[in-house]
Parts: C-alpha cells; sequence; structure tokens
C-alpha cells in the first residue's frame, strides 16, 4: 500500500502517503504448504460446489484469502473472462 500511495503522491494525486508510519514486517512467518495437482483433486473431490468452487479459483488465481472472501459477483466480468 505504501508503494501505491507513493505512486499516487508522485502523481500529485495525493500530497502524502497517509500510511508512511505504518510498520509491516517483509519476513514470513512460516513456509507456505504447496499443494501437488494431485492432492488438489483430492481436496475437490471432497468437497460441495460451493466450497469447490472456491478452491479451485484460489489454486487456479493465486489470490490471497482476504481477497477470495471479498469477492462479489460485480468483480466478473462473463463477457471479457475476466
Amino acid at each position: 500500500m505504501s508503494v501505491l500511495f507513493n505512486h499516487a503522491c508522485r502523481y500529485e494525486l495525493f500530497d502524502s502517503n497517509p500510511i508512511h508510519l505504518v510498520r509491516q514486517s517483509a519476513k514470513r512467518r512460516g513456509t507456505p504448504a504447496v499443494l501437488t495437482p494431485t492432492e488438489i483433486k483430492a481436496l475437490v473431490d471432497n468437497l460441495s460446489i460451493r466450497e469447490r468452487t472456491l478452491v479451485l479459483l484460489a489454486v487456479s488465481t493465486g489470490l490471497r484469502q482476504s481477497e477470495l472472501f471479498g469477492l462479489k459477483w460485480g468483480d466478473i466480468d462473463f463477457c471479457q473472462a475476466t
């Protein structure tokens, strides 16, 4: 977010970066678990349609958990396939 606000300041869309004092750690807290295609198939085969859709969306797009849960139907453009 800080990089985004810095860019906005550079183009004079904002006077200052409102989150310049926010501290963040760049270190991962743990090593992420990466599923193999076989593990993904086993997981998907045992889910209901709602959860299956969420898992398939997650594994095919790489969205973060918060991004997945924040999606709305309006975010999807079926005509443009985006």
